[in-house]
């Protein structure tokens, strides 16, 4: 890049990141003999419009990040445009322009910690730092994206299929469960798994395919570089080591809310039945549906046949994690609670179908005696109105 190109640059920068007027031009300074007052001019800006803060500072470090991420920009902009004349050799440019951002980042993240905790250095500035080192993360990975496309015959094949994987990995779960039904979570990790399948169901055939085009000669270094096909290499294990774990993970939670649909209702039905129990009506409505939730429809002997399966694997999916794996730990947490529930569940149930056999025996007898009684009543009020003659004669059948 020419002089006066870096200096246009640099102007740039200053005015539209640092907002420092655009008070001279690059031909006014890239000449023998600059116009030194136009120059002082132009650099006391920098100290009005940060007044507590180093020049130098400013200068050597915010300034030096700005001029590299709109000079990177630039040429990213016009490498990805550009059509390929050498694949080999635009590869290798692309490794070392990766190199090189790594070590930026580096800068920037010491720098990001050091203003941060300054009360002078605006925190705007630092937000349009980390914008723009974003911006060329993604211009990066458009840089490789037209790379990897653009290899021929079975690599491309296979280039294809690895960014339709890390797609799909990298979406993750783009819902939240617990804002959901038990019914509705079945159903999307139904779809989750399902798509899961389409895709990672063939990466050993893929897998196979690519190592043994790694051992062809002549594709390495012939139609390939060897930096990239060792990048492939990588991405393609990190995708068999995650779909592995992704896939464990489907598994527990497609049997999870199966297990939890009736769980649910489980935990509903030991909730009414702890509460108070009302008329003759509302006990009979209780004791139906205790019926017809553990006679008819077994939702306990249904769980506890679930229950193996999700106890398996959650283990599985426990082998592929850290001891102190939090989704772990959870997952046999409620493999144990689910355990714990149905012992303690099976024992009470049993106590609340007699109470409730025995609490509509009660009230079938205090009904039966409260007619009874009622009919008596009635009859005594009746005897009351009569007169005394017609009493002593009503009487005197109950004499021999």
């Amino acid at each position: 890049m020419e002089v006066r190109e870096r200096l246009e640059n640099a102007f740039n920068v200053a005015e539209q990141h640092l907002g420092v007027p655009r008070l001279i031009d690059a031909e006014d300074v890239d000449v023998t003999k600059p116009d030194e007052k136009s120059i002082m001019t132009y650099i006391a800006q920098f100290s009005r419009r940060f007044p507590d803060l180093p020049f130098g500072s400013i200068n050597k470090e915010h300034g030096e990040l700005l001029r590299w991420l709109a000079d990177t920009r630039q040429r990213l902009t016009h490498v990805i445009e550009a059509p390929i004349i050498d694949i080999q050799a635009e590869y290798k440019e692309y490794v070392k322009q990766v190199k090189e951002f790594v070590e930026k980042q580096k800068q920037w993240k010491a720098f990001e910690r050091k203003e941060s905790k300054s009360p002078h250095f605006p925190g705007e500035k630092l937000k349009e730092l980390k914008d723009q080192f974003d911006d060329i993360t993604h211009s990066m990975n458009r840089w490789r994206h037209k790379l990897d496309t653009n290899l021929p015959g079975d690599l491309r094949q296979i280039v294809e299929w690895i960014y339709r994987a890390e797609d799909v990995l990298a979406r993750g779960i783009n819902f939240d469960s617990s804002n959901l039904a038990p019914e509705e979570n079945l159903q999307r990790f139904n779809e989750l798994n399902e798509e899961h399948m389409t895709i990672f169901t063939d990466k050993e055939v893929v897998s196979t395919k690519f190592q043994r085009l790694k051992r062809d000669p002549s594709i390495v270094n012939q139609q390939i570089a060897i930096e990239h096909l060792t990048n492939l290499d990588e991405r393609l294990n990190i995708i068999m080591n995650s779909s592995d774990e992704r896939g464990h993970y489907l598994d527990f939670e497609q049997i999870h809310w199966k297990v939890q649909i009736y769980f649910a209702q489980l935990e509903h039905l030991m909730e009414i039945l702890n509460k108070k129990q009302g008329s003759i009506h509302q006990t009979e409505q209780l004791y139906y549906e205790y019926k017809r939730k553990i006679h008819d429809e077994k939702i306990i002997v249904t769980i506890e046949s679930l229950l193996p399966e999700l106890t398996r694997k959650a283990q599985s999916y426990s082998q592929l994690r850290k001891k102190d794996d939090q989704t772990s730990k959870g997952f046999n947490a409620y493999c144990e609670y689910v355990r714990k529930t149905l012992k303690s569940a099976a024992i009470d149930l049993k106590t609340k179908e007699h109470m409730l056999q025995e609490t509509m025996d009660n009230w079938k007898i205090y009904l039966s005696s409260y007619d009874q009684l009622e009919r008596w009543l009635t009859e005594g009020d009746q005897v009351l109105l009569r007169s005394s003659e017609e009493k002593f004669v009503s009487s005197i059948s109950f004499y021999p």
